[in-house]
Protein backbone atom coordinates (compact mmCIF):
# COMPACT_ATOMS: atom_id res chain seq x y z
CA UNK A 1 0.00 0.00 0.00
CA UNK A 2 0.72 3.57 -0.06
CA UNK A 3 2.55 5.41 3.26
CA UNK A 4 1.59 8.31 3.80
CA UNK A 5 4.63 11.09 4.08
CA UNK A 6 2.81 12.63 7.21
CA UNK A 7 2.42 9.40 9.18
CA UNK A 8 -0.95 9.69 9.21
CA UNK A 9 -3.32 7.08 9.22
CA UNK A 10 -6.57 7.90 7.24
CA UNK A 11 -9.65 5.77 5.86
CA UNK A 12 -10.45 6.86 1.86
CA UNK A 13 -13.15 6.37 -0.01
CA UNK A 14 -15.75 7.11 -2.65
CA UNK A 15 -18.89 9.63 -2.40
CA UNK A 16 -22.00 7.13 -0.96
CA UNK A 17 -22.94 4.71 -3.84
CA UNK A 18 -19.22 4.28 -5.68
CA UNK A 19 -17.75 1.51 -6.52
CA UNK A 20 -14.04 1.66 -5.82
CA UNK A 21 -13.25 3.92 -8.46
CA UNK A 22 -16.89 6.04 -8.59
CA UNK A 23 -19.63 5.28 -10.09
CA UNK A 24 -21.38 7.25 -12.82
CA UNK A 25 -23.76 9.85 -11.87
CA UNK A 26 -26.46 11.27 -13.20
CA UNK A 27 -24.86 13.41 -15.33
CA UNK A 28 -22.49 10.89 -16.60
CA UNK A 29 -19.68 12.03 -15.08
CA UNK A 30 -17.98 9.99 -12.76
CA UNK A 31 -18.54 10.47 -8.48
CA UNK A 32 -15.85 12.26 -6.99
CA UNK A 33 -13.25 10.79 -4.69
CA UNK A 34 -13.67 11.93 -1.21
CA UNK A 35 -12.00 12.04 1.83
CA UNK A 36 -13.96 12.69 5.09
CA UNK A 37 -12.53 15.33 7.50
CA UNK A 38 -14.08 16.46 11.06
CA UNK A 39 -14.24 20.45 11.84
CA UNK A 40 -14.71 21.95 15.21
CA UNK A 41 -17.43 24.66 15.03
CA UNK A 42 -19.84 26.54 17.13
CA UNK A 43 -22.94 23.95 18.18
CA UNK A 44 -25.80 24.97 20.25
CA UNK A 45 -23.86 23.76 23.42
CA UNK A 46 -20.69 25.21 22.50
CA UNK A 47 -17.84 23.50 20.54
CA UNK A 48 -18.74 20.65 18.33
CA UNK A 49 -17.14 18.56 15.52
CA UNK A 50 -18.72 18.35 12.09
CA UNK A 51 -18.10 16.50 8.78
CA UNK A 52 -17.15 17.68 5.61
CA UNK A 53 -16.08 15.55 2.56
CA UNK A 54 -13.22 16.87 0.30
CA UNK A 55 -12.87 15.78 -2.73
CA UNK A 56 -9.34 14.26 -3.83
CA UNK A 57 -7.12 15.42 -6.09
CA UNK A 58 -6.73 13.86 -9.65
CA UNK A 59 -3.22 13.33 -9.07
CA UNK A 60 -4.00 11.67 -5.19
CA UNK A 61 -2.08 8.61 -5.09
CA UNK A 62 -4.84 7.10 -2.86
CA UNK A 63 -7.56 4.57 -4.07
CA UNK A 64 -11.17 4.90 -2.96
CA UNK A 65 -12.79 2.20 -1.28
CA UNK A 66 -9.25 0.96 0.26
CA UNK A 67 -8.81 1.22 3.80
CA UNK A 68 -5.49 3.01 5.26
CA UNK A 69 -6.20 2.64 8.73
CA UNK A 70 -7.93 4.19 12.26
CA UNK A 71 -11.35 5.98 11.84
CA UNK A 72 -11.02 8.87 13.64
CA UNK A 73 -8.33 11.56 14.47
CA UNK A 74 -7.31 12.48 18.19
CA UNK A 75 -9.70 15.89 17.91
CA UNK A 76 -12.73 13.10 18.31
CA UNK A 77 -11.94 12.51 22.26
CA UNK A 78 -12.13 16.23 22.32
CA UNK A 79 -15.15 17.32 21.49
CA UNK A 80 -18.65 15.99 21.18
CA UNK A 81 -20.14 15.39 17.76
CA UNK A 82 -22.72 18.20 16.60
CA UNK A 83 -26.57 17.16 16.82
CA UNK A 84 -27.48 17.82 13.55
CA UNK A 85 -23.80 16.22 11.89
CA UNK A 86 -24.97 13.16 9.52
CA UNK A 87 -21.62 12.03 10.11
CA UNK A 88 -20.76 9.17 13.12
CA UNK A 89 -19.52 5.67 13.82
CA UNK A 90 -18.33 4.18 10.73
CA UNK A 91 -17.75 7.39 8.58
CA UNK A 92 -13.97 7.21 7.00
CA UNK A 93 -11.92 10.43 8.05
CA UNK A 94 -9.06 11.85 7.73
CA UNK A 95 -7.83 13.76 10.44
CA UNK A 96 -6.62 17.50 9.03
CA UNK A 97 -4.90 18.76 11.77
CA UNK A 98 -2.98 16.14 12.67
CA UNK A 99 -1.60 16.30 9.19
CA UNK A 100 -1.01 19.85 9.90
CA UNK A 101 0.78 19.06 12.90
CA UNK A 102 2.96 16.62 12.04
CA UNK A 103 4.15 19.17 8.70
CA UNK A 104 4.55 22.05 11.60
CA UNK A 105 6.76 19.54 12.91
CA UNK A 106 8.82 18.83 9.64
CA UNK A 107 9.73 22.68 8.44
CA UNK A 108 12.82 24.22 8.52
CA UNK A 109 12.16 27.44 10.58
CA UNK A 110 15.11 30.11 10.32
CA UNK A 111 17.40 30.41 12.74
CA UNK A 112 18.81 33.41 14.25
CA UNK A 113 22.81 34.40 13.15
CA UNK A 114 23.06 36.94 16.57
CA UNK A 115 26.25 39.46 15.79
CA UNK A 116 27.62 42.69 17.95
CA UNK A 117 29.36 45.30 15.46
CA UNK A 118 32.34 45.76 15.72
CA UNK A 119 32.51 42.55 17.67
CA UNK A 120 32.72 43.76 21.11
CA UNK A 121 30.97 46.26 23.64
CA UNK A 122 31.79 49.41 25.81
CA UNK A 123 30.46 49.08 29.39
CA UNK A 124 27.98 51.59 29.62
CA UNK A 125 27.29 52.35 26.18
CA UNK A 126 24.41 50.74 24.32
CA UNK A 127 24.99 47.44 22.20
CA UNK A 128 23.28 47.13 19.21
CA UNK A 129 22.59 43.75 18.49
CA UNK A 130 21.73 42.60 14.61
CA UNK A 131 19.26 39.24 15.06
CA UNK A 132 20.23 38.68 11.40
CA UNK A 133 16.97 36.07 10.91
CA UNK A 134 13.32 36.27 9.70
CA UNK A 135 10.09 36.87 11.07
CA UNK A 136 8.10 35.49 8.66
CA UNK A 137 7.86 32.30 6.53
CA UNK A 138 5.41 30.55 4.51
CA UNK A 139 5.99 26.64 3.80
CA UNK A 140 3.55 24.54 1.52
CA UNK A 141 3.57 21.13 1.67
CA UNK A 142 2.09 18.36 -0.41
CA UNK A 143 -0.70 15.99 1.21
CA UNK A 144 -3.02 13.49 -0.13
CA UNK A 145 -5.83 15.57 -0.05
CA UNK A 146 -4.45 18.66 -1.08
CA UNK A 147 -1.39 21.46 -0.33
CA UNK A 148 -0.73 22.45 3.00
CA UNK A 149 -0.31 25.78 3.86
CA UNK A 150 1.92 27.17 7.43
CA UNK A 151 1.97 30.61 7.59
CA UNK A 152 4.24 31.55 10.22
CA UNK A 153 5.63 34.29 12.07
CA UNK A 154 7.87 34.52 15.25
CA UNK A 155 9.16 37.26 17.90
CA UNK A 156 12.61 37.40 19.33
CA UNK A 157 13.88 37.10 22.90
CA UNK A 158 17.42 38.22 23.87
CA UNK A 159 19.54 36.67 26.93
CA UNK A 160 22.44 38.78 27.02
CA UNK A 161 24.34 36.45 29.16
CA UNK A 162 24.84 39.10 32.03
CA UNK A 163 21.53 37.52 33.61
CA UNK A 164 18.96 40.50 31.58
CA UNK A 165 16.73 38.89 29.22
CA UNK A 166 14.20 40.99 27.35
CA UNK A 167 11.61 40.70 24.79
CA UNK A 168 9.91 39.69 22.96
CA UNK A 169 10.48 41.90 20.18
CA UNK A 170 8.44 41.98 16.79
CA UNK A 171 11.30 43.42 14.54
CA UNK A 172 14.85 42.63 12.91
CA UNK A 173 17.67 43.62 15.26
CA UNK A 174 19.99 46.35 13.20
CA UNK A 175 22.98 48.04 13.52
CA UNK A 176 24.07 51.60 14.72
CA UNK A 177 22.08 54.26 14.83
CA UNK A 178 18.75 52.48 13.65
CA UNK A 179 18.72 49.41 15.37
CA UNK A 180 15.79 48.35 18.12
CA UNK A 181 17.37 45.76 20.28
CA UNK A 182 20.05 46.99 22.15
CA UNK A 183 21.39 46.30 25.86
CA UNK A 184 24.25 47.99 28.05
CA UNK A 185 26.88 46.12 29.75
CA UNK A 186 27.47 47.23 33.11
CA UNK A 187 30.91 45.10 33.79
CA UNK A 188 33.75 44.22 32.17
CA UNK A 189 33.85 40.36 30.87
CA UNK A 190 33.02 37.66 28.36
CA UNK A 191 29.22 36.64 27.55
CA UNK A 192 27.46 33.99 25.67
CA UNK A 193 24.31 36.38 24.14
CA UNK A 194 21.43 33.72 23.10
CA UNK A 195 18.75 34.75 20.68
CA UNK A 196 15.87 32.49 20.84
CA UNK A 197 12.98 33.38 18.43
CA UNK A 198 9.14 31.34 19.37
CA UNK A 199 7.15 30.37 16.24
CA UNK A 200 3.77 30.45 15.77
CA UNK A 201 1.39 29.79 12.43
CA UNK A 202 -1.60 29.53 10.93
CA UNK A 203 -2.16 26.43 8.60
CA UNK A 204 -5.18 25.90 5.99
CA UNK A 205 -5.56 22.64 3.99
CA UNK A 206 -8.62 22.55 1.74
CA UNK A 207 -11.46 24.02 4.24
CA UNK A 208 -9.78 23.22 7.21
CA UNK A 209 -7.41 26.01 9.03
CA UNK A 210 -6.47 26.22 12.41
CA UNK A 211 -3.49 27.68 14.10
CA UNK A 212 -0.07 26.13 15.81
CA UNK A 213 2.59 26.86 17.84
CA UNK A 214 5.36 25.69 20.05
CA UNK A 215 8.51 25.79 17.78
CA UNK A 216 11.45 27.77 18.84
CA UNK A 217 14.50 28.35 16.42
CA UNK A 218 17.93 29.66 18.57
CA UNK A 219 21.31 31.32 18.03
CA UNK A 220 24.03 32.09 19.91
CA UNK A 221 26.76 34.51 19.52
CA UNK A 222 29.81 33.06 21.93
CA UNK A 223 32.28 34.92 24.30
CA UNK A 224 31.23 38.16 23.51
CA UNK A 225 33.94 40.47 25.16
CA UNK A 226 33.02 43.60 26.18
CA UNK A 227 35.76 46.19 27.66
CA UNK A 228 36.07 49.45 29.26
CA UNK A 229 37.64 52.64 28.26
CA UNK A 230 39.72 54.79 30.51
CA UNK A 231 40.59 58.50 30.09
CA UNK A 232 44.30 58.92 30.19
CA UNK A 233 45.72 62.46 30.98
CA UNK A 234 49.40 62.61 30.37
CA UNK A 235 51.56 65.02 31.96
CA UNK A 236 53.42 68.03 30.36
Amino acid sequence: GYSCPWGVQQTLEGSPGSTGGGSIGAVGKPTPRVVYVDDVVDGPDGPCLRRRAIPLPDDSPFTPGTDFGNETGPIGSNYPRCPSDPGGPGTPVIDARTVAMQGWEQVDLPKPQPYIAPGWAITGKPAYLETRGRLHQVFTRSTPIGPLEIDSGATYSVDWGDGETTGPYSVEGAPWPDGQITHTYINVGTYDVSVTETWGATWRLGPVSGQLGGQQTTGTLNDFRVEQIQAVVGAG
